[in-house]
């Protein structure tokens, strides 16, 4: 080697590649003395090239390079498509990474923000000769971390933003130079393509399932590993195609420790880089994301920061968009992202597995696999993996990995309905002996069993079991779970009623699930114990006290809100048929309840101001959020057409088109207009018959209000023209109407009186009259929209809530709404309901 002045290590690397080496040298016109090639890491560091870094000593000073050669054996080039991997490599550092770059600097974006990458002092993409040099970047002081530990959060967030950056780039190019994107698309190869049709391929997923159950404890963890290792080749080629995708991105590829790079000052973390581009290919944004998250981080961080850091790429994402005048919401929406993460899953496990079994070996373990390789190719490397036993050190990283691979797949809903039935027989087993938990509760998370299992012992009844049962029919309630618990103790017996919240992020998102939980907890946790206290002060007589179920306890924590409620049928309260209109004596009962409810508010208003002003500040109106969403605004013409479907007449069809068109434009106009109102109170809002409970005796009737989710500072009407026309018929408002609203207010009067105070000062009737002509049509177009969802029998109730868990796009929710076939019964209960709503507001001029 005299010729070319190399001294060290080269000894693999052939004459082509070496000549190669010192045409790039030559051209840094340097005054060469020597070239030192010295190894670099590891065995287990680098399976795909050799990389080594080589020292230019020349009169000027130094310059080091790293340089990638590709292996020359062909069984070595097979197993590990060493072609393709160095043409990706190659196509990345000379054309497309410079391309990206050039389009952030004609767009002046900032220097400090531009995609950092090696610099390529040369590439020679010449098969079996391939080899690639770049700048060595412990030079400007980057290190490589330990890749058996979890990245730190700092580490983390930088090369979040370094794939923002990248990905965001991709989406610009295809957006300016399409034909260039298209180009670069076609010259950069996904490593798996080859693989998924190899009849091999799945059985070296089996060999990993096999391998990697021994080290594993728990039997569901087997059959979740086993499961999601099944038919990997059918998943991946299913999202080949997604490389011409409208979302797809040039993506890393390989994103796991050692290909990351990072610059420290003074111990604060500066930047970083990625190092490796073999993997590089068009493909979602998401297949990134997860292959980091899941090879670079630990279970315990991922619990916390999961979807935060989900957020924060998202971000990144649009703030590097912006520079080119595109926004993330419309280039690749958060809602799609989400949808990827969870298209993605199965194959990201499968991978990171693979990975798990090479990467988490040591040195001597990577040594010997690497062998294998070598010598017999890919077949011989599985059957080193298979026969021969992890050391002690190596399975427990490994299995630790797994575990958390799996705890992580099961937290944030990336496993699919297999894998979730699987874990939840095992959770549930676990759990029954646990807690002494039985029946119903496969769809309740740990934490709201350990909070009711809190609860339960908090009743001192020394347990033997507490049995889960359903409460209700679907139908009956459209935002919670709810389920009746029956305690059996050596000291007596009890039942409680809880209220789950959905944990699906689609059903959250449409039940406004984490608001109205919220609304719920402080109107039981607090609200209403305060007002109940104002009547005790007063000396209001115990039958008068307002009535509300005991709150055993509540967990306000996000996405695990749960509620423990007095069961109330033990006090000989009934919930009646919602299909029936309630009678003259149980009208009167629940606006006597809502007279005692509404006094207390004006009582609270005029004792203690702030008091008010505070509550009313943490209640939110889901209503007017409906209102002020243009998704609801633009799609309720769809809505509109499934309600007028029900009807025969067009008169009954213009007046529901008209009334509906102008009903979010009035719930915003009166939500503002009641914010400084001195006659609003705290409403219980949402008053249809499965709300409320009644206890019918010989001579008077009982109700209890039992859901305060839509509780909020409203006008006094709006309860109790929501239940008089959510729970009666034309016949019975036509007799009773005005006498309901003169008994209202009488109770009004009476109530108040126990503070003193007047009704005719605090909320005068003229007033309740002008409120109730006010709020008609605003309650006419909220009544016929709940009529489309509260005749619906169990059945299409079902179908309905099927939707509403995993249709995220409103406009498809209401067209479902608006297809689905319903029962000729449902159809007829309906259409009476909604003509005698007509009937009625014509009846009372309240159009």
């Amino acid at each position: 080697m005299a010729q070319y002045k190399f001294e060290g290590e080269f000894s693999n690397i052939n004459e082509r590649q070496l000549q190669f080496v010192n045409e790039v040298i030559e051209k840094q016109n340097l005054q060469v003395e020597k070239v030192i090639f010295n190894r670099m890491g590891k065995a287990g560091d680098n399976f795909i090239s050799d990389v080594k870094r080589i020292v230019v000593e020349a009169k000027e000073g130094k310059l080091n390079m790293i340089i990638k050669t590709a292996p020359a054996m062909e069984v070595l080039r097979s197993s590990l498509n060493t072609d393709l991997m160095f043409k990706n490599e190659h196509v990345m550092y000379t054309e497309v990474l410079p391309k990206l770059l050039a389009l952030q600097k004609e767009a002046g974006v900032p220097e400090g923000e531009h995609l950092r990458f090696a610099k390529c002092y040369g590439s020679l993409d010449e098969a079996p000769n391939e080899v690639i040099l770049l700048e060595d970047l412990n030079e400007a002081d980057f290190k490589m971390l330990n890749k058996f530990d979890p990245l730190p959060e700092n580490c983390l967030r930088s090369i979040l933003k370094n794939f923002a950056t990248l990905h965001s780039l991709a989406f610009v190019l295809r957006h300016k130079e399409p034909e260039t994107y298209d180009l670069f698309n076609s010259k950069l190869k996904n490593n798996w393509e080859p693989k998924y049709d190899d009849p091999d391929f799945n059985l070296q997923f089996k060999m990993f399932s096999k391998v990697n159950s021994q080290i594993l404890d728990e039997d569901y963890q087997k059959e979740i590993l086993n499961n999601m290792l099944t038919d990997v080749s059918k998943e991946m080629e299913k999202l080949m195609g997604d490389r011409y995708s409208k979302y797809a991105v040039f993506q890393q590829g390989d994103a796991w420790t050692n290909n990351f790079m990072f610059r420290f000052e003074d111990g604060e973390l500066r930047e970083s880089v990625m190092i490796d581009y073999q993997a590089s290919a068009s493909i979602s944004p998401a297949s990134d994301l997860l292959f980091m998250f899941f090879n670079c981080t630990d279970h315990e961080t991922r619990s916390k920061n999961f979807i935060a850091w989900i957020d924060y790429y998202h971000l990144e994402l649009d703030k590097s968009l912006s520079y080119f005048g595109l926004k993330a919401d419309d280039v690749y929406p958060r809602d799609q992202l989400d949808a990827d993460l969870k298209r993605y899953g199965k194959i990201s496990f499968a991978i990171i597995i693979l990975f798990t079994n090479i990467l988490m070996r040591d040195q001597s373990e990577a040594g010997k696999l690497l062998e294998a390789l070598q010598n017999g190719g890919i077949k011989d490397a599985m059957e080193e993996m298979g026969k021969r036993k992890m050391n002690k050190e190596t399975a427990e990283r490994a299995r630790n990995r797994i575990v958390g691979l799996i705890d992580s797949y099961i937290q944030f809903g990336l496993l699919n309905q297999n894998e979730i039935i699987i874990y939840n027989l095992a959770s549930k087993h676990s759990i029954m002996a646990q807690y002494k938990f039985e029946g119903d509760f496969e769809n309740i998370t740990e934490p709201q069993l350990e909070f009711i299992n809190k609860v339960v012992q908090e009743q001192d009844l020394d347990v033997n079991k507490v049995v889960f049962q359903p409460v209700g029919k679907p139908g009956d309630n459209f935002t919670s779970n709810v389920k009746r618990i029956c305690i059996e103790g050596n000291n007596g017996n009890m039942n409680m009623i809880i209220k789950i919240a959905p944990s699906g992020e689609t059903q959250r998102m449409t039940f406004m699930t984490e608001i109205v939980f919220k609304n719920e907890h402080l109107m039981y946790v607090v609200i209403l114990p305060k007002l109940v206290s104002l009547q005790k002060e007063a000396g209001v007589p115990e039958d008068e006290l307002l009535r509300f179920a005991k709150c055993y306890g509540s967990f306000n924590e996000a996405p695990n809100e749960i509620i423990i409620l007095e069961d109330l049928c033990e006090s000989d309260y009934v919930m009646l048929d919602k299909f029936e209109s309630l009678s003259d004596e149980c009208m009167k009962g629940v606006l006597k309840s809502f007279a005692i409810f509404h006094s207390l508010s004006y009582a609270l208003k005029y004792k203690e101001p702030d008091t008010f002003e505070y509550y009313k500040s943490q209640l939110f109106d889901v209503w007017s959020l409906m209102a002020e969403n243009p998704v609801f605004k633009t799609h309720n013409e769809v809505f509109v057409m499934a309600v007028q479907a029900l009807l025969e007449e067009e008169d009954h069809k213009n007046i529901v088109k008209t009334k509906l068109a102008e009903v979010f434009n009035l719930l915003t106009k009166l939500n503002k207009w009641e914010q400084n109102n001195k006659h609003s109170v705290i409403q219980q809002g949402d008053a249809w018959t499965n709300n409320i409970m009644f206890k019918i005796g010989e001579d008077k009737v009982q109700t209890v209000m039992i859901d305060f989710q839509g509780s909020k500072n409203n006008n006094p009407v709006a309860d109790l023209l929501y239940v008089i026309f959510n729970c009666t018929d034309h016949e019975t408002r036509v007799k009773h109407f005005y006498d309901w609203i003169d008994y209202y207010h009488a109770e009004l009067e009476k109530s108040l009186s126990n503070f003193g105070l007047k009704a005719n000062y605090v909320y005068s009737r003229d007033q309740l009259d002008a409120d109730v002509k006010r709020y008609g049509k605003v309650m006419f177009g909220m009544s016929v929209m709940l009529a489309n969802l509260l005749m619906r029998d169990t059945k299409e109730a079902s179908e309905l809530m099927e939707a509403m868990k995993t249709t995220a796009d409103m406009k498809e929710l209401m067209e479902s709404m608006g297809s689905q076939v319903l029962q000729h019964e449902t159809i007829i209960r309906a259409r009476k309901k909604i003509v005698d709503l007509i009937a009625s507001f014509s009846e009372f001029g309240l159009f």
